[in-house]
């Protein structure tokens, strides 16, 4: 049966799993998590991803990573060479280290991104293996707490939850440990999430129509309309639909 295509992510960011060749661990010690990072961080300085977190384990690895240099086919072709050709040669073994294909998700939104890399921290406390996440030394959760940015792009996540980076970390480590979603935080970025796309439909909508922002204010039948667009497709207040096309509430509420 032919493979179907992978749809790419419009953010450009993945959460990748990579699993052992028929279950089998692909980290027999310490010395190859080591080297696994090594190769991760040799790929990040040449500015091919950028990476949000990370989780190794045993017989499989998560990666949450977005596309700069390179796309994720190119990139993860050479991190699976790469380590490969170090396992095989260590162990002398010959074949595949990793199954075949790598397992993707695309990432399409920050609500779901913080979710997700609190998923891929909490692996080994699921696992039984420690109690809390920043105690495992093989995912990227110690690097936030330490504020170590050598391999990931910490700083952007932090700054979801707060400008002062050790609130934002503090804050971090409660929502990691909570895994009852947090309702207000997570509810604020897809607020902020379907803003931008709400502001990028009129941007579209305006040139398809080939009208200019300020023609929102005198054509009522191209303000309606949009008007219509952003509470139906996306769900925005009156009040975010206000400030997004820069006119009266009153005339945003009086459009059903």
């Amino acid at each position: 049966m032919p493979r179907q295509n992978r749809f790419p992510s419009s953010t450009g960011i993945y959460h990748i799993m990579l699993r052992g060749n028929n279950k089998n661990d692909i980290f027999l010690c310490e010395n190859d998590m080591v080297k696994f990072l090594e190769i991760l961080k040799t790929k990040r300085e040449n500015k091919e991803y950028s990476i949000f977190a990370y989780c190794l384990m045993t017989n499989h690895v998560h990666l949450v990573l977005k596309e700069d240099n390179d796309t994720l086919p190119g990139i993860m072709k050479k991190i699976n060479v790469s380590y490969a050709m170090y396992f095989n040669k260590k162990y002398d073994k010959i074949g595949h280290v990793f199954q075949d294909r790598y397992k993707s998700i695309n990432v399409e939104n920050e609500g779901y991104l913080i979710r997700l890399i609190r998923y891929v921290h909490n692996n080994p406390v699921e696992a039984g293996i420690v109690k809390k996440s920043w105690h495992y030394n093989w995912s990227s959760m110690k690097s936030y707490i330490n504020k170590d940015f050598s391999l990931i792009n910490g700083e952007e996540i932090l700054s979801l939850f707060s400008n002062n980076i050790n609130y934002a970390i503090k804050q971090l480590k409660t929502f990691t440990i909570d895994l009852e979603d947090r309702g207000d935080f997570l509810n604020l970025l897809d607020s902020q999430a379907r803003t931008k796309e709400g502001r990028n439909l009129v941007e579209k909508y305006l040139n398809e129509q080939q009208k200019r922002f300020c023609d929102i204010q005198t054509d009522k039948e191209i303000r309606n309309n949009l008007i219509e667009l952003l509470k139906n497709k996306y769900g925005l207040s009156i009040r975010r639909i206000a400030e997004i096309l820069n006119v009266n509430r009153n005339k945003v509420q009086r459009v059903k």
